[in-house]
C-alpha cells in the first residue's frame, strides 16, 4: 500500500500541486512531514537540479557532437565488453 501512496504523492507534486495540499491529501499532521519525504519530488526543485547539472556539463571539456560518445569513440563499431 505504501507504494501506491508514494506514487500518488509524487504524481501530484509533478503536476505542480502545492506541497501543503499534498500534505492535507495524505493526512499528514504537519507539512514538515510531507517536506521531509517528498521535497525532492517538487517540480521547482527538479528544475533547479537540472539547471545546475546543465551548467556543470557546459564546463565539461569533452564535447559530445551527437550524443553518441566522445569524439574518439564516434564512428567506431564493434562489441563492447
Amino acid at each position: 500500500m505504501r507504494n501506491c501512496r508514494d506514487t500518488f504523492a509524487v504524481e501530484l507534486l509533478l503536476a505542480r500541486v502545492p506541497l501543503d495540499r499534498v500534505s492535507v491529501l495524505l493526512g499528514h499532521s504537519s507539512i514538515r512531514i510531507t517536506e521531509r519525504h517528498y521535497a525532492p519530488w517538487t517540480r521547482s526543485r527538479q528544475e533547479q537540479i537540472w539547471a545546475d547539472l546543465k551548467a556543470a556539463w557546459s564546463n565539461d571539456p569533452v564535447v559530445l557532437t551527437d550524443g553518441k560518445g566522445t569524439p574518439e569513440l564516434q564512428g567506431k563499431t564493434g562489441q563492447i565488453n
